[in-house]
């Protein structure tokens, strides 16, 4: 077991996760609680899995590896030798690391109570903006998706994306106003090597339409308003409305509905995460508006009632006429990150760069 700095392990944690491995004889255990970043894991899945006595893997539980390895996972010696395991410079959120032990485990648990109180406001990555340590971690990124797609497959790489997309690059993103032009560069380079085609529905219909319409603003070269997004809350998705079109949800997120911007309207489709959180909030399902409502679809037409502002009013769900049909999301110019390809790392030495969404064709 690894413990971070500054976190601290909960009573009787470690006789949780001693006894979890005996009885399910797993490779590793760790805490189903509150990860470090304030989200919960998907504990709410793990009963029925044992009372029906089926294992879990990435495979059929991949929301798991979105927390990466935690601080305070249990690793059962034997499967840490056989595996090849070992700590890097990032500590236990070493993505290398998370990504070989959910490929080469048999099984792993995932307890229900948190095992693990976490240091305040510990985001290292997250608060990174140099353009060395964004570098740094897209390159960690590419890594993981290679180990997965290697020994996982398919599938588990492109589950893998999906959270790399909301969680890590979305974190990196944030902080887009206080990079510099290098930093920035670097960024915006990294990205344009990891997002997948625009067609790739089955991957950017689960990311979340904040970080999605800040990549579709950086991989069009509009740097200023890429940055003016995250100064607007635009990475905070419920200071916005949420709008029906065509039986699909979409966030009323800055620059919807701005012709000079010009972002198409799939960017601002709602992932299934979207839906959940404002449904926590109080907003309805798509369908349960009575009064329908004909909303412009083009960027460039007058969005409903403007842009969301956080309001109550913003809240509301509006449901289109029947016949209106949302477009498909867009990716436009790359020009300015071809000059930067040396400061994102390549797949293998002489390899041609290649996306992440080369690693999941």
């Amino acid at each position: 077991m690894f413990v971070e700095a500054g976190d601290v392990l909960r009573p009787g944690a470690l006789r949780l996760l001693v006894d979890s491995l005996e009885r399910s004889g797993s490779d590793f255990a760790m805490g189903g609680g509150a990860s470090e970043h304030g989200r919960r894991r998907p504990e709410q899945r793990l009963d029925g899995r044992r009372s029906a006595g089926e294992r879990m893997t990435p495979v059929n539980l991949p929301e798991a590896m979105e927390y990466g390895m935690p601080s305070g996972v249990l690793y059962r010696r034997e499967f840490w030798v056989r595996a090849g395991l070992s700590i890097g410079d990032g500590g236990s959120d070493d993505l290398s690391l998370g990504a070989r032990a959910f490929a080469r485990a048999r099984s792993f648990d995932l307890l229900r109570r948190d095992t693990v109180a976490p240091a305040a406001q510990r985001d290292p990555h997250g608060l990174a903006v140099s353009a060395t340590a964004t570098a740094d971690r897209f390159r960690e990124l590419f890594e993981a998706l290679d180990i997965l797609r290697r020994e996982a497959g398919e599938e588990v790489a492109r589950h893998r994306l999906v959270q790399f997309l909301g969680n890590e690059v979305a974190r990196m993103a944030s902080r887009l106003p206080d990079m510099d032009e290098t930093a920035y560069d670097v960024f915006a380079s990294g990205l344009a090597r990891l997002a997948p085609p625009e067609g790739r529905r089955e991957v950017w219909d689960d990311v979340s339409a904040a970080p999605k319409v800040l990549y579709a603003l950086v991989l069009a070269d509009d740097e200023a308003r890429a940055r003016a997004f995250v100064d607007r809350s635009g990475l905070e998705v419920l200071r916005h409305r949420m709008v029906g079109l065509a039986g699909a949800a979409y966030v009323c997120l800055p620059y919807w509905g701005d012709a000079a911007a010009s972002v198409d309207v799939g960017w601002f489709r709602a992932s299934p995460r979207d839906l959940r959180a404002f449904e926590r909030h109080g907003v309805p399902p798509v369908t349960a508006r009575r009064e329908p409502h004909q909303v412009a679809l083009r960027t460039g037409m007058a969005a409903p009632d403007g842009e969301g502002s956080g309001g109550a009013g913003d809240r509301e769900l509006i449901r289109p006429r029947a016949g209106a049909h949302a477009e498909e999301p867009a990716v436009r110019g790359r020009s300015r990150l071809q000059d930067l390809d040396e400061m994102v790392p390549h797949h293998g030495r002489g390899a041609e760069p290649r996306l992440a969404g080369d690693l999941l064709e």
